[in-house]
């Protein structure tokens, strides 16, 4: 879309608003900028200011000419501490208010931007954010929000993450009333909300895409969800979802929207069964509205519950509770104080599932070496007028899409086949079905979901303790399941993990223990080999005196460390033998809510972590708590191997790892570990994963003969999507899913994993699979997953990394052309390059004969003479010289 055309629309925004706080469209350069230190230079346009001279970051502010229109261009070209930090002075938030930003931006680099209201002093707390996930092309973003009243003054930012080129050509921030957004609610939707605001709302609801189980609960053995069709559903045809819960469950419906939310609504589901049951509705991660019945006479019950919509919520769930045996059927959210008479959105309803016969329906993954064909099942519930039909289309990633091959026209039942791109069988594909009458009008809503096909696990169904993959995820059998499908081997247990071997709940009380050996159990059966972490206080082993914060309390130091060394002995001799063989001790102690000794009133009434102290010697505290995990574990068995250090980056990292060193406390581990999460995209020489490494080993290499580590170095938590992964693919199951370029996402997280390889990393641990809950509530901290939990397209990504390096080693890093390297592996009697543009960058190199190029998914490559602007990758069955020299053939 045309810069001029985007600024024309912009200009044509109301302005008719409470207030205007920003309306910037860049194009008066302003002074230049006087930075002491010579890193930050350029001009400003006028009311905006550089705050980033505290860092060592460069950056350059320039105000361009694109397409005849002004923009302000930053070029960030170099981060050794901190980030760069653009900001706009704002009013105070002296009530609660309705909010638009508006803007027009692009990064040739692709390049994410964290946009922020922001304290501008200590302690930095945010009452808003959200990341733009740009690329090469202009594009205009409105995001309308709500703000409570905020008592601390407060600053827009603009916060580039990492090194790059970002251009905005406009930006505006308007507080909306409230009379304002129901006008334009009200003009939207002229004719009223439909009937029903559940797009597939009968048959196996607990099946539906958007539909999860809590991440809390394992499926098939916690919770069982299967079809009945023995049981005759509530109001409509087919069958009902029966769920068997004898220790309870959660569940999420797909997301639905409440366009009105203005006006009171109601929620409805009919039930029937044994035990307490709950239906409630979520909106903003906050439960508006629940009701509890009790059932026993096996009859069906229309279960109803009234609810506020809350202004500006991207999505509502439905939520369901309980504790026994239910079937559900026939989901309902209307406008009014009342269920009204059921009805579906409109005739008919298209219900798709991936065929049973296929390995792994349950995540919606099939493998390239399965003998059935991809397919899913569709069935028509509703009316279905003579002449209708099932239409559907098939997207790829990639953004190609074509009509699927479907069941005859009039048909209820049948097949709808997905493999349909000849180029392009690997990856994430979007498949949406609907129903048409025999004039060609949509008679049902669209039906979705999101399946892939990938590369089979070099290690599926098998342990693989040299892999270097692995993840933070609860022991659920379908997200192991996911884990294992893309390639993910080890899992760490810190935070989706700590409950079932922390100190806390273990020992309760002194003496008593309490041990559930079912979720390490699970992950064993699932061949996912375990970290375990030696972590957690108990409520009677701290000196403690009042309890501040139910999660960071449970890290305080120790009172004793006899009573942690008896916690060492008894938990990692009884999982000692093959459950889990390799510890962590403790989690992030450099950073002082984790490590406290005290509590400091004061500091902790303006922000209750920073109350929170550490010793004066916290590296030296730390020591000795290794010193006595080592000790302890190797006299259950001495093959058990520990890892410490538990550094980090930064100017943290280093002064960690120098405090380490000073009390020798590298000197007790089998491997040294790390932290490590970055904004940055990766994967060229000097970039933020090389200098984080450094940071966290530079005190040990330098301890060392010869500078170099004497031991093996696991980053064991980090990640590179936070903030950037976004909703997938979703369409019509989310119906404000934010615009995703989930090649862009998936591209990212393998590069921060395959620097981390070549960069000396023997084993990485993403944070986190278990970091979800529904949509509308989903974390920065995601990785591999949907906000409902399910597999997120950069997993396919993942998948065919894993495939290409699982079982080799990183050999060297070569230049094949400016801006453009080749990273290489081998080992197992093959070589692979993994080929890396500059972030953002499409490089013109002509791929020498011979030489297979496949894509960020594993499909072969269609544009050979251009490299970008994600990794690529070419394998051969040989060793690495000669995968070097086709590489560099003719050069």
């Amino acid at each position: 879309m045309r810069l001029t055309f985007l600024i024309g629309l912009l200009c044509c925004l109301p302005t008719a608003h409470a207030a205007t706080f920003i309306n910037s469209d860049f194009s008066d350069p302003g002074p230049a900028l006087a930075d002491k230190n010579g890193r930050v230079t350029g001009t400003l346009p006028k009311d905006w200011h550089d705050n980033s001279t505290w860092a060592n970051v460069w950056i350059n502010y320039t105000t361009a000419n694109q397409g005849g229109r002004a923009c302000l261009e930053i070029n960030v070209t170099r981060i050794d501490d901190g980030r760069a930090q653009l900001l706009h002075d704002l009013p105070n938030l002296d009530e609660e208010g309705f909010y638009r930003l508006t803007f027009i931006a692009r990064s040739p680099t692709r390049t994410g931007v964290e946009l922020s209201i922001r304290d501008l002093g200590p302690p930095y707390q945010s009452p808003w954010h959200t990341q733009a996930n740009l690329g090469p092309a202009w594009k205009m973003t409105s995001i309308d929000f709500r703000l409570k009243k905020y008592d601390k003054p407060v600053r827009f930012f603009i916060l580039p993450q990492g090194v790059g080129q970002v251009q905005f050509a406009a930006l505006r921030l308007d507080r909306l009333s409230r009379e304002e957004l129901i006008a334009e609610l009200k003009k939207q939707y002229p004719e009223g909300e439909p009937a029903n605001l559940i797009n597939l709302s009968t048959g196996l609801l607990a099946e539906h895409s958007g539909w999860t189980l809590g991440r809390e609960w394992s499926d098939g053995d916690q919770v069982k969800i299967s079809s009945d069709n023995r049981t005759k559903p509530a109001r409509a045809d087919g069958v009902t979802s029966k769920i068997v819960a004898p220790k309870g469950f959660d569940m999420y419906s797909a997301p639905f929207e409440v366009p009105l939310a203005f006006e009171s609504h109601t929620a409805s589901l009919y039930v029937k069964g044994s035990g307490s049951f709950t239906l409630g509705v979520v909106g903003d991660g906050r439960t508006l509205a629940t009701h509890e019945l009790k059932l026993a006479d096996d009859q069906w019950h229309r279960v109803e519950t009234n609810f506020m919509p809350i202004f500006l919520t991207k999505a509502y769930v439905l939520m369901l509770k309980g504790t026994g045996t239910f079937n559900i059927d026939s989901a309902q959210v209307n406008i009014g104080k009342t269920a009204t008479p059921f009805t579906m959105r409109m005739g008919c309803e298209v219900h798709l599932s991936l065929s049973s016969d296929m390995e792994n329906p349950s995540i919606r993954a099939w493998f390239d070496d399965e003998k059935e064909e991809p397919r899913l099942s569709a069935i028509i519930r509703g009316v279905y007028p003579q002449g209708a039909s099932i239409k559907a289309t098939v997207t790829h990633a990639s953004g190609q899409s074509a009509p699927a091959r479907v069941p005859k026209p009039g048909q209820r039942y049948g097949q709808i086949y997905f493999d349909v791109f000849p180029e392009a069988r690997y990856g994430p594909f979007r498949i949406q079905a609907w129903a048409e009458d025999a004039a060609g009008k949509r008679i049902s809503p669209i039906s979705e979901v999101i399946a892939y096909r990938l590369h089979r696990p070099r290690f599926w169904g098998k342990d693989a303790p040299d892999s270097p993959f692995g993840v933070h995820t609860l022991s659920i059998n379908r997200h192991n399941l996911m884990a294992k499908a893309v390639g993910i081997n080890w899992v760490r247990l810190h935070d989706s993990g700590t409950r079932y071997i922390g100190w806390r709940y273990l020992e309760p009380e002194k003496g008593k223990w309490v041990f559930d050996d079912a979720p390490l159990q699970r992950y064993r059966a699932g061949h996912l080999m375990i970290l375990g972490a030696l972590a957690t206080r108990t409520n009677w082993a701290t000196n403690m005196e009042k309890p501040r914060n139910g999660y960071f309390d449970q890290f305080w130091q120790p009172k004793s460390l006899e009573d942690f060394a008896l916690y060492v002995r008894a938990v990692t001799s009884r999982y000692k033998g093959g459950t889990i063989d390799t510890w962590d001790v403790w989690n992030e102690p450099w950073n002082h809510e984790w490590w406290a000794v005290r509590y400091d009133e004061e500091k902790g009434k303006k922000d209750g972590r920073q109350g929170y102290i550490t010793s004066e010697k916290p590296q030296a505290d730390f020591a000795r708590l290794v010193d006595v995990a080592v000790t302890n574990a190797k006299s259950s068995d001495p093959s058990i191997k520990v890892i410490g250090v538990n550094s980090t980056t930064g100017q943290v990292g280093r002064n960690w790892s120098a405090g380490i060193v000073e009390a020798e406390g590298q000197k007790l581990p089998d491997v040294y570990c790390y932290h490590q999460y970055t904004g940055e995209a990766n994967l060229f020489p000097g970039d933020a994963v090389e200098k984080g490494f450094r940071d966290a080993t530079g005190a040990i290499a330098a301890k060392l003969r010869g500078g170099k580590l004497d031991k093996a170095v696991w980053m064991s938590e980090g990640s590179s999507t936070a903030g950037y992964i976004g909703s997938g693919m979703y369409q019509a199951t989310y119906p404000n899913a934010a615009d995703e370029d989930v090649s862009a996402t998936g591209d990212r997280l393998c590069r921060y994993e395959i620097s981390l390889l070549a960069n000396g990393v023997s084993k990485v641990f993403l944070y986190s699979m278990h970091s979800h809950r529904t949509f509308g509530d989903g974390s920065d901290w995601r990785v591999l997953v949907t906000e409902e939990g399910a597999l997120h397209p950069s997993a396919a990504a993942h998948s065919n990394m894993a495939w290409h390096l699982e079982g080799t080693t990183f050999s060297r890093r070569i230049e094949l052309a400016p801006g453009l390297n080749a990273y290489l592996f081998t080992g197992g009697g093959r070589s692979v390059a993994v080929l890396s543009p500059l972030p953002g960058k499409v490089i013109e190199w002509p791929a020498p004969a011979g030489v297979n190029i496949v894509d960020l998914y594993g499909n072969p490559m269609a544009e050979r003479s251009k490299i970008g602007p994600t990794i690529s990758y070419v394998s051969v069955d040989g060793n690495v010289e000669q995968l070097a020299k086709a590489l560099t053939a003719g050069r």
